[in-house]
């Protein structure tokens, strides 16, 4: 579990800052630690509204993208899987994360093609909720 960024979150949401985090949290299913959980109880106990951007795909996109994304040079070893994942596994994990869930008001966003994605309405998006709270 990201023991730091969960205990940044929470020393946030205690005094009631805002607060984006952002990654591939998963639920109970996945790991040992239910970080969905973790991050529901937190925003309960200080009742904090949240806001989940959940974004997905075409599952072949997501993985011919993550198999050249992992290619790159660019890439640094740190970020890179040295062994390539089938498809299935990524296919798989993919089903997993949809059932991330803590609550509170979620956008979803199909990143199929970026080109279709207005970005700029998401942010829009994502400031009224924080305006609004």
């Amino acid at each position: 579990m990201r023991v730091f960024l969960i205990c940044v979150y929470e020393t946030l949401t205690e005094v009631g800052l805002p607060v984006i985090i952002e990654g591939n949290f998963v639920y109970g299913d996945m790991k040992k630690v239910d970080e969905a959980g973790v991050i529901k109880a937190l925003a309960d106990k200080y009742a904090y509204e949240t806001l989940t951007f959940k974004f997905s795909g075409d599952t072949r996109i997501l993985y011919e993208r993550y198999i050249e994304r992992n290619k790159s040079p660019e890439r640094g070893d740190a970020n890179r899987d040295f062994t390539e994942p089938s498809y299935d596994d990524i296919a798989n994990y993919c089903r997993k994360l949809s059932g991330f869930n803590i609550g509170g008001k979620i956008i979803k966003i199909d990143t199929t093609d970026f080109a279709k994605v207005n970005f700029d309405a998401h942010i829009k998006k994502a400031r009224l909720f924080y305006n609004s709270n």
